[in-house]
Order: C-alpha cells, then structure tokens, then sequence
C-alpha cells in the first residue's frame, strides 16, 4: 500500500496543469482504492488517463457551445415533461421541480408559484423560539422543523427579514426565489443559486446533465449585472443585430423600427448570417486569413 504522501506527491506532479478541484478529487480517490495491488505503474496510467480525458472534454475555440447547451438541456427536459405526469397527486416533494419550476428560472420570474426557504440554524437559541419567529414573518405560510439536519423549510418566502432573526445562519440561508437573492445578497449569489436549482432539479429527476451547460446558461443571464430572462424582453432585447431579434419574435414591428431609426445590421452573429447566406463564424468559419504583402 502507499501512503498519502507518495499518492498526494504524484498526483501533484503528473496532473500540475489541471484544476485543484480535479487534483483533490482524485486523490481522495485513490486513497479510497489504496490496497497492495494497485501499483505504482497502476497509478501512472490511470492518471494519465484522467489527463487525457480532461483534454479531450476541453471545448475548442470557435465550438457553438450555445446550440451545444441548448440541446444538453432540451432533451432532458422532454423527458422531464413525460415523468411529470407520473406525479400527479404527489405533494411538496416534487412540486417544487419538474419542467415549470425550469421555466420559472430561465424566465426569471418574480412571482414564483411556489417560493420556497432552506433556513439553517446556527445553534444559538433555541429552535423552538426561532421557528415560532419565522412563522410569524410576513410571506411565511408553512414552517416545518427538521431536528437531524437542525434546518426549518418553510412554504413562502421573505429572505429579508428572515435574516434579521437571531439564530439564523445567514450564510448558509437561502431561498429559491433568484429575484430575492439578487436584490438581497447581489448577482454573484443569483448566479450561484441559477446554477445549483437547475442542476439539482435535473439530478433530482435522475437527468444527467453536464453541468457546464448550465453555467453557460447562468452566465448570459447575470453578464449585464442583473438576472435576465433568455426572451425578448430580457436577454434578446440587448441584442445589437435587428436581424436577430426578427428571427426571434415580433418580427414586423422590430423591422419597421429598425427602419424608422436607419439602423445597421453588421452580421456577426449565427442567425443573421444563416438568414442571409453567409458562412457563420463558429467553427471551421470562425477563421480569417491575413494575408502580409511586400511591396
């Protein structure tokens, strides 16, 4: 067997180049399967393997990783509409997830149908008092105590004040109402909170969805300093190419505007391209040739 100190050693020289996370990961890994068979020749190939792997997985330039993601998380949702009918009369549990709950987070929706809080308690007073205190805030409906993991759910939520209450661990408080937490704690805590609802509501449906894909996703949404909708009045309305923005909805009255305004449409983009027959500049067109002349 080798210790932790050889396999943290060679680890830290054969996988230099790639991310802590990747490194302690992998570690932990070995540690767990370290028994006197696995040679070191063992552990060499395997970490070459994983190098290997991690570069191939890398997206090259020019890659429309936007059509990727968009079709990475289409066909899972499909198939989340089909298991949302198996769930009929089910309460609580799956009623927070499923195809709408997607929807609600794409459209950043302000009225969410069922706003939900995960209050974690720091210990210092009594549970008892504290849960009686959220129960009394405006906006909470239901609060239910769970004495294994010393956290109150509740139905309904108003960050904002729960915070205020003593006894509440703020930092690990949260609620699934982005809306609140952008106004609240900020847009980096909006983004975080976009990507973790999305991929636990595609684990929780047993999907398994590169979770890339959906910080892709948070990325466009929160890029301009606030949570944006992926419609034509969030993310789309920003647009600079008329065309665009014609391909996507409203299409006579964006082009009269347009018209009206004398506006100018470079054609940088993939659908504006398409439309007017040009290559598109991702992949294998996403490349200009220069030419150096010598006179």
């Amino acid at each position: 067997m080798h210790t932790k100190e050889f396999i943290e050693k060679l680890v830290r020289n054969e996988l230099h180049e790639l991310p802590e996370v990747i490194q302690t990961e992998t570690i932990e890994k070995l540690m767990k399967y370290n028994n006197p068979k696995l040679s070191t020749e063992k552990i060499r190939k395997a970490l070459k393997r994983i190098k290997t792997e991690y570069e191939e997985s890398r997206v090259e330039a020019g890659d429309a990783v936007g059509v990727v993601a968009a079709q990475s998380l289409g066909e899972p949702s499909t198939q989340m509409i089909l298991r949302t009918f198996h769930y009929a009369g089910v309460s609580f549990g799956h009623t927070t997830g499923g195809l709408q709950r997607v929807q609600e987070i794409i459209n950043a929706t302000w009225n969410i149908k069922y706003p939900r809080m995960r209050i974690v308690l720091d210990g210092s007073r009594n549970p008892d008092v504290v849960l009686k205190e959220i129960q009394e805030v405006r906006g909470i409906k239901l609060a239910q105590y769970n004495q294994d993991k010393r956290v109150i759910y509740t139905e309904g939520s108003n960050l904002r004040e729960v915070l205020k209450i003593e006894g509440v661990d703020a930092k690990r408080t949260t609620t699934n109402n982005i809306r609140e937490i952008e106004q609240i704690l900020g847009i980096e805590a909006a983004r975080q909170s976009i990507i973790e609802q999305l991929y636990d509501i595609y684990q929780s449906e047993g999907l398994n969805v590169d979770i890339r894909h959906i910080i892709l996703i948070a990325d466009m949404m929160t890029k301009d300093g606030e949570v944006k909708s992926l419609s034509r009045i969030g993310v789309m309305k920003n647009k600079s190419s008329v065309i665009m923005r014609m391909a996507f909805e409203e299409t006579m009255s964006i082009l009269f505007y347009a018209a009206i305004q004398g506006m100018v449409d470079e054609l940088k983009g993939v659908n504006e391209n398409i439309i007017a027959g040009i290559p598109i500049n991702q992949g294998t067109g996403n490349r200009d040739i220069r030419l150096r002349f010598r006179y």
